[in-house]
């Protein structure tokens, strides 16, 4: 194989890359804690609780939460992010906690099927693709206006917040 300027082979630099260092971490995803994990990389027996869950989507993802919640007495919550409700599907029913973030494009596309309770949050300057971590990723979709005008990284770290905040006060 190639040997670098340092004399070290491929499968040496491909393993520097695994231990990359705190500051390879993008941005958006610096300090967030790893889920249920061993600190290996496996997931403990006892990390996930099956009885109930708190249901998080993005997209498609926000619509199969909400129909999730409509017919598994487990959900104990809906956080819909910027997604449909196929169609004209009525979520109205829905008892739990729900959480409806829009993006400024959509925002109220779906206030006519929501359940009356649902919190609704729509940022300005947002897009659907915002709401994609892609967005704090790659800045440079926000000059090619594949973005909304927000700051793609302070959006993402909102809506984290938002969402976890949202979460904490279900559970």
């Amino acid at each position: 194989g190639r040997v670098d300027s340092r004399g070290r082979g491929r499968r040496a630099a491909l393993g520097a890359q695994r231990a990359a260092p705190a500051a390879a971490v993008p941005r958006g995803f610096r300090g967030v804690p790893p889920c249920g994990g061993d600190g290996h990389g496996r997931l403990r027996p006892d990390a996930v609780d099956t009885s109930a869950a708190h249901l998080v989507g993005l997209s498609l993802g926000g619509a199969v939460a909400t129909v999730t919640a409509e017919r598994d007495p487990r959900a104990r919550s809906v956080a819909n992010l910027d997604g449909g409700l196929y169609g004209s599907r009525n979520a109205r029913e829905i008892r739990v906690p729900y959480l409806m973030m829009y993006s400024a494009g959509n925002d109220g596309t779906n206030d006519g099927l929501l359940p009356s309770h649902a919190q609704r949050v729509a940022p300005a300057g947002t897009t659907h693709l915002n709401y994609h971590d892609v967005a704090a990723l790659l800045p440079v979709l926000r000059h090619l206006r594949a973005t909304g005008s927000t700051n793609a990284a302070a959006f993402v770290a909102q809506r984290n917040l938002t969402v976890r905040e949202f979460l904490s006060a279900s559970t």
